[in-house]
């Protein structure tokens, strides 16, 4: 995060990931109730807008994936849904790790392409 690109907050921006959260686990959850394509979740402490771009590196199983053709979701609890989420420079690097960019954080779902039931 480039905190002089970053919106001004009056609050800490808190950028932890979980791939096992409760909420990581409820989305996963949601989606695999209505879909039935391959996916993978993970949580950011911080929900919403991040106020800038951030890059994302993390170590999720995408066993089975094809990961040139990966759909990122973020999903809303509230209303049970999910929303595509913008995201940029998609890549697992050579040590398995996933690497995106985005501007929001939440439940994020990583789906094998577009969701289907």
């Amino acid at each position: 995060l480039n905190p002089a690109k970053a919106k001004s907050s009056a609050k800490d921006l808190y950028t932890k990931i979980s791939l096992d959260s409760a909420k990581a686990t409820a989305a996963k959850r949601a989606f695999d109730k209505v879909y039935t394509n391959k996916s993978a979740v993970l949580q950011t402490t911080h929900s919403g807008a991040f106020g800038s771009t951030v890059q994302i590196a993390a170590k999720v199983d995408l066993s089975g994936m094809d990961t040139d053709d990966l759909t990122f979701y973020l999903y809303n609890s509230a209303k049970n849904s999910f929303s595509l989420l913008k995201v940029a420079n998609v890549k697992v690097d050579k040590n398995g790790f996933l690497r995106f960019s985005t501007t929001q954080g939440g439940s994020i779902l990583i789906s094998d392409g577009p969701h289907t039931k």
